[in-house]
């Protein structure tokens, strides 16, 4: 335990210093006045986007626990989701979220951590394939010609073939929680497989709209430009899942791609932290108050 105290103040701390370098390359009365100065009808927008962002969320994990779990309620499942949601607030890369299972009853919760994964599976394969692309658009680096029908590839192997791919990590399997996690894959069905890439796509397109409109508001970039800088600042924050809440990597990349494109740093930066409190951490809290609610009246029902 005071290991993983040591480890999770360490990723603390790297978030703080990251965001203090970035305040001190930018300078705080830029940040501000970035904020004063902000569109209002693009920023309602991005609020307004967080219903649909949740409720993509939501059906993602309903079809994927209604799959395991037929007598799941939607309000268990809508929970489990905020109160993962809230775990993934404390935690590296968002891996608290994978705790969404220990909160719904009569479940076997090994295999549903194993569609936990496979529910991140396919939103990082999504977001693989158009971070590519916003890679490619922003960085024009000719390695992402390669990177991209790599990637294409296996996002349709996953919609397609889910099956072909839980057998061929069967003989990987050297661990019982590994082993449920192929079975949970190889029970996939490919109708739930399109379903669920759907619902992906639907996920990351909200989500980088929603990035798109935030820098609008401080900044007039184009909407081809935007979903680029968005694409590949989502990439890059994902495969580096090194700060608490990513706080600092997703604000460097977004003022490094944004850059590309002529946006102003302060400009950047504050749509990415405007994008961490609205996507993270009000639906973290909100998660939260539920918990502590649901704990209080399970005291009183034993008292």
């Amino acid at each position: 335990m005071n290991k993983k105290m040591i480890f999770l103040g360490l990723k603390a701390a790297l978030s703080v210093l990251i965001l203090l370098f970035l305040l001190n390359r930018i300078r705080l009365e830029e940040v501000a006045g970035a904020l004063a100065s902000a569109a209002l009808t693009p920023l309602i927008a991005a609020v307004l986007l967080l219903a649909l962002n949740l409720y993509l969320q939501f059906a993602k994990w309903r079809l994927l626990v209604l799959s395991e779990t037929a007598g799941a309620s939607a309000k268990e499942i809508f929970f489990s989701l905020l109160a993962g949601i809230t775990l993934g607030l404390a935690t590296p890369g968002r891996m608290g979220e994978y705790g969404r299972p220990f909160f719904l009853k009569r479940a076997h919760w090994a295999r549903l951590l194993g569609l936990t994964v496979i529910d991140k599976l396919y939103t990082f394969s999504v977001i693989l394939f158009t971070g590519s692309l916003g890679l490619c658009c922003a960085a024009a680096k000719p390695l992402w010609a390669v990177i991209i029908p790599i990637t294409a590839l296996f996002l349709l192997v996953l919609v397609l073939r889910p099956d072909a791919l839980g057998g061929l990590l069967k003989k990987y399997r050297a661990s019982p929680r590994l082993a449920e996690f192929v079975s949970a894959l190889s029970g996939f069905s490919r109708a739930n497989a399109r379903k669920l890439s759907f619902l992906a796509l639907l996920y990351v397109l909200t989500f980088m709209t929603q990035f798109y409109l935030l820098v609008r508001a401080f900044f007039p970039i184009n909407p081809v430009q935007g979903m680029c800088a968005s694409s590949a600042t989502l990439l890059t924050k994902t495969l580096l899942p090194l700060a608490i809440g990513d706080l600092g990597i997703r604000e460097g990349a977004a003022v490094f791609f944004f850059g590309r494109f002529q946006v102003p740093a302060a400009a950047a930066f504050d749509a990415s932290l405007l994008l961490f409190i609205i996507n993270v951490l009000a639906p973290g809290l909100a998660g939260l108050i539920t918990l502590l609610r649901s704990r209080a009246s399970a005291i009183r029902a034993l008292g």
